[in-house]
């Protein structure tokens, strides 16, 4: 009994702190950062505060321990005196404070392996016992002109409510991770948008390619409504998935990641339009470039990213979280992003997400998967080869120190790239059987699509990001439809892109939204795949748009972007800075190798017109829209962008 008193007392003592922090930040704060809820009241984000601060003091029970143990060395053993409880009221004090004192110097702490983060973090442990030991006699000193009655009434009191409140905290936590909805307000059709990062449309065996199986994407492309000819907008993943989400342009949007500038507030999201007609949203990425500092928190009730450290970010307060990384993890992120696997990350959060959902109706559902993106590190046996070539490739690492990848490694690069495919795929199959086993087939419009693909040097470069070739901007789409929707299912080869998919979404749901996006409707062309007898389809020419602008240029001006147009079977590449014009034909150059611009005058001029006239008619939404405000991003940022290869 006097063991299980000894351990209520501190815990009391470690959710009374975790409680005085939270209100703290209730009243510093402008939004509770405790969890991705985002949508809940003030009171329920307060108690997720409390709740990730006590594992936030729960930790700091290890140190505290170490502290004791040191202090049983003769000498130091007045520290203890007077009392292990106060020790610890001492030792949070100092924890609390260290808290709120260390943030202004984390510009630092990424760099701990170098003399001055040495030096600093030797600085912050000396200054640390320096106070623990202050605070230590102060507390003894303020406890015995206490009164003894007092002492436990208001202990007690002071306890107990920390506990109650920690308790309730956790009791939300579940209920919103993991506790059933039940109801909803209409009869709509559920949304559920799956999509793969840097996955090449010619890399999947539903497309015709040979280098790898992909059994269960081709599953799911039989009975949906396939698209060839599927353009990004963008190269790069945060303004293509902001293109997916808003239905406009990225010159409309603004969104970039390097420098950081989120979506224009004054654009709608299509999480933001569903959520009046009774839609519960919900957001998993896998990729934390698609962060709510970027937009893509905006409009879920629910948003949970991948971290560096699991899910760690999202037990504990933003503010304990970035000390947490930078002080315990003794690596740099870029290391550390390597050898993590976010697939399975991913994989984890499927299951309960959809039961969860799954007796809700309607719901909006968007997963965003980071495989096949580089670094190619896929199990050894989704690697598609012989076994001793899976052995052989296995070993191979991701040398960015000596350059990264090699062209003379390209055979050896494209099967790790085709495994990384193979194991999303596998990935996916999980997915699909679990939402076929909860009956979500027969009321849920599915969308599996792509951000961007990736160069193997068809065009001199490796990665993405830095070009209009088919390789990184041509992706898969698919639309599942379900069987109230008609089941449409079959090809589509006009030229769309995904701008297209915000305004078809709403379109299939008869919501109105989708009339002042850039991107249109592409319900005409799935209502021809259905009244086609050979399941195939194709009723106008239809013309896309695609844009490369390289981070510079909101800053310093034009350098470096480069604008594209399909039209007519011909891709246009115009390169602002320069001048510089590329056209291809499609039919007999559908890898556009051969720039026919010169040999085809007419041509170019035609599509430059209208690309021009295309971009202008974007500059003026643009005007009309809120200035564009870019946002300085912290070094842990920096070196995840490092990491994932965005920036160097």
């Amino acid at each position: 009994m006097r063991y299980i008193k000894r351990a209520l007392v501190i815990v009391g003592i470690q959710s009374a702190f975790a409680v005085g922090l939270s209100v703290i930040d209730a009243f510093t704060l402008p939004e509770a950062i405790a969890s991705p809820v985002v949508n809940l009241h003030p009171l329920a984000r307060f108690l997720l505060l409390t709740d990730g601060y006590f594992i936030c003091f729960l930790l700091g029970l290890v140190p505290f321990g170490l502290v004791y143990l040191l202090t049983r060395v003769r000498g130091l053993r007045f520290i203890f005196k007077g009392g292990v409880v106060r020790s610890l009221v001492a030792f949070n004090i100092i924890l609390s404070i260290l808290i709120y004192l260390t943030l202004p110097v984390n510009s630092v702490m990424p760099y701990l392996l170098s003399m001055m983060g040495i030096l600093l973090m030797i600085l912050l442990i000396l200054l640390s016992l320096a106070g623990y030991v202050v605070m230590v006699i102060l507390v003894r000193w303020a406890s015995e002109r206490l009164g003894a009655r007092l002492k436990v009434v208001l202990g007690s009191v002071i306890m107990t409510l920390g506990l109650v409140m920690v308790a309730t905290g956790y009791g939300v936590r579940v209920a919103y991770e993991l506790g059933p909805l039940w109801g909803g307000d209409d009869q709509r059709p559920n949304v559920i948008i799956i999509s793969v990062d840097t996955l090449r449309k010619d890399h999947l065996s539903c497309y015709g390619y040979e280098g790898c199986n992909t059994p269960n994407i081709d599953e799911f492309s039989e009975k949906s409504v396939v698209f060839e000819n599927c353009i990004a907008p963008s190269p790069h993943t945060v303004p293509s998935m902001a293109s997916l989400l808003t239905g406009v342009y990225p010159t409309v949007h603004g969104c970039r990641h390097f420098p950081l500038i989120p979506i224009n507030e004054d654009i709608k999201v299509l999480s933001q339009i569903l959520k009046p007609y009774g839609y519960q949203t919900e957001f998993y990425t896998a990729n934390p470039a698609l962060n709510p500092t970027r937009g893509f928190k905006r409009g879920f009730d629910y948003y949970q990213s991948w971290s560096f450290t699991g899910d760690l970010s999202y037990y504990l307060p933003q503010r304990v979280f970035v000390i947490v990384n930078k002080m315990l993890l003794f690596k740099r992120v870029e290391t550390r992003v390597k050898y993590s696997d976010t697939t399975e990350w991913l994989r984890g959060k499927v299951t309960p997400c959809l039961k969860k959902l799954s007796n809700y109706s309607p719901f909006f559902l968007w997963f965003h998967f980071l495989d096949p993106h580089a670094v190619y590190l896929p199990p050894q046996h989704f690697i598609p080869a012989k076994e001793d070539e899976q052995r052989r490739l296995g070993s191979i690492k991701y040398k960015v120190e000596e350059g990264g990848y090699q062209k003379s490694e390209v055979l050896d690069i494209v099967k790790l790239y085709d495994g990384e495919i193979q194991y999303v795929d596998n990935t996916l199959g999980d997915l699909f059987r679990r939402i076929e086993e909860l009956g979500l087939f027969n009321d849920t419009i599915i969308v599996l699509t792509a951000d961007h693909g990736e160069e193997f040097w068809e065009h001199d470069a490796f990665g993405h990001g830095h070009c209009l070739y088919p390789e990184v901007i041509r992706i898969p789409l698919m639309i599942y439809l379900p069987p109230p929707m008609g089941s449409v299912c079959g090809r589509i080869y006009d030229y769309v892109s995904l701008v297209d998919i915000a305004p078809t979404i709403l379109d299939l749901l008869g919501l109105p939204g989708g009339e002042g996006m850039g991107g249109r409707s592409m319900l005409k062309f799935i209502e021809s795949c259905g009244s086609s007898p050979d399941g195939g389809g194709s009723v106008s020419d239809y013309t896309v748009f695609s844009e490369f602008i390289q981070g510079r240029f909101v800053v310093e001006g034009l350098d470096g972007e480069k604008k594209g147009v399909y039209k007519d079977g011909y891709h246009l590449i115009y390169t602002i800075a320069s001048g510089e014009k590329e056209l291809y034909e499609l039919k007999s150059d559908p890898g556009e190798f051969l720039d026919i611009s010169e040999e085809d005058e007419e041509t170019t001029g035609r599509l430059y017109s209208e690309l021009i006239e295309w971009y202008g008619v974007n500059i003026k939404i643009v005007e009309e829209l809120a200035p564009h405000i870019g946002i300085e991003m912290d070094e842990e940022e920096k070196e995840m962008m490092r990491g994932l290869g965005y920036i160097y």
